[in-house]
């Protein structure tokens, strides 16, 4: 796909999942966001900005999407909320809420080593 360059493979519970790097803004549901995880694909897709860092921090905020994903709705429900709708407002606070300070703790202590991200036209 033009604007989108491929960043990485990851091996997952959920099987293989690439990662990419778009430049093209990115929108889910009608509302823009600066990643995605899309479960159906699988795959992440991230949105190309001048802080590498930034962005690498956005990849662990979504891999944590796919930690919550690989669990079935009936497990994640008793935590999360009975209704796909409720369930997602939870997750994402619990992900927000948790992401940064796990990122900055992995990266401060050299526990995380991501690749840089490719250029994309």
């Amino acid at each position: 796909m033009k604007g989108r360059r491929l960043w990485l493979r990851a091996a997952t519970v959920l099987g293989p999942l690439p990662v990419y790097v778009t430049s093209r803004p990115i929108e889910v549901e009608g509302h823009p966001v600066d990643a995605y995880f899309d479960r159906e694909k699988p795959e992440i897709v991230i949105e190309q900005v001048a802080n590498v860092d930034l962005m690498k921090m956005r990849l662990h905020h979504e891999l944590l999407h796919l930690c919550w994903g690989a669990h079935s709705g009936d497990a994640r429900a008793p935590i999360l909320g009975r209704t796909p709708e409720a369930r997602a407002r939870k997750e994402e606070a619990i992900v927000s809420f948790l992401e940064p300070v796990q990122f900055d703790l992995l990266v401060r202590n050299r526990w995380l080593k991501y690749p840089n991200p490719p250029k994309v036209k």
